[in-house]
């Protein structure tokens, strides 16, 4: 079983709740002032505390397809290429709820394609996946 977070505590909390935990749960990365959390970088210093998700942005990337298949506009997706195309959809569904609400309408627009998707919805996919990066 995993444990996703739990944050908080001194010295005898890490040693009486945390490493007591962490014989019962794998626990994935611990950390002091600075975690990722569900694409979410939180670092703490004496200034406050700062969040980003600058690393969940770096593997949003497009679908690479070939240009003799990008020409096939009309054409429905494979089952992997709709399987590739949902998954990107959820990245971008996540970073534009979370952070980047610039995005929000042109991810609505790409899931309601969602259920049948041609060639030309994963070429509209694709631009609205280089979007994050352009937005700050």
């Amino acid at each position: 079983m995993w444990m996703t977070s739990f944050c908080g505590g001194d010295e005898h909390f890490y040693k009486f709740v945390i490493e007591e935990l962490s014989k019962r749960f794998i626990i994935g990365s611990r950390g002091d002032t600075q975690f990722t959390y569900i694409g979410w970088n939180i670092s703490q210093d004496e200034n406050g505390i700062a969040v980003d998700q600058s690393e969940y942005q770096t593997k949003i990337n497009p679908i690479t397809i070939s240009a003799e298949r990008a020409d096939q506009k009309d054409y429905d997706l494979s089952a992997e290429e709709k399987r590739v195309y949902q998954e990107l959809l959820g990245k971008l569904q996540w970073i534009s709820s979370q952070s980047r609400p610039a995005m929000r309408f042109s991810v609505l627009q790409c899931s309601i394609k969602a259920n049948k998707p041609k060639l030309s919805d994963l070429l509209c996919i694709n631009k609205v996946a280089t979007k994050p990066a352009n937005i700050h």
